[in-house]
């Protein structure tokens, strides 16, 4: 719209975007609702902003589920907007549970076999053993096991879809067997005939 246009009656001329009352609207499945408590910590990352995290916080859950789709609407607002925009595209993370003592695993040490996980602890003279895991709490890179492991466990996290349980393996800088084996071959001592000049 510019100076000198003509305006007709109820005509829609532009918008007032309040930027402190920006919220995120998602829909969680109704089976999260036992997760979910108004003030609730929420990670919210813009597609637009990677790299830079907004702290959010529950504000409001709708006290209906939508029959045909089966979740709840879920608004999610800001103390601190910061960059965020009206419109854009964010991935939300709902914190359900904290746990500040927790013993993580990376998720690039898990295998995934038949529908469960396993991973593998590095035991005496290299030998792998493959342990079931079972996650109780997760993040974007790691699971926190419910048993099975303790502080200090050497994981495989690279190579290990093609380890079974008992194999033996290499770490990095340990000596190639190959070379080994010809380093231990015997020098054979030769004599050559001598010329006189």
């Amino acid at each position: 719209m510019k100076e000198g246009d003509l305006v007709s009656m109820n005509q829609h001329l532009f918008d007032l975007v309040d930027f402190r009352s920006i919220v995120a609207r998602v829909y969680l499945p109704e089976s999260e609702l036992p997760n979910l408590r108004v003030g609730q910590a929420v990670r919210v990352v813009a597609t637009a902003l990677p790299g830079q995290e907004h702290e959010g916080y529950v504000q409001r859950i709708a006290p209906v589920v939508e029959r045909r789709t089966g979740t709840v609407k879920v608004t999610v607002a800001f103390r601190d907007v910061g960059a965020l925009r009206p419109g854009m595209y964010v991935t939300v993370e709902l914190v359900t549970a904290a746990n500040e003592q927790a013993l993580l695993i990376p998720k690039r040490a898990l295998v995934h076999d038949g529908g469960q996980i396993f991973a593998y602890r590095l035991g005496e003279e290299r030998v792998v053993q493959r342990l079931l895991v079972r996650p109780r709490m997760g993040d974007e890179l790691h699971v926190e096991p419910a048993e099975g492991f303790t502080e200090g466990d050497l994981l495989v996290v690279a190579g290990q879809t093609g380890l079974r349980d008992g194999a033996k393996v290499r770490l990095p800088g340990d000596p190639d067997p190959a070379d080994a084996a010809a380093a231990a071959k015997p020098v054979v001592a030769s004599s050559s005939p001598k010329t006189k000049s």
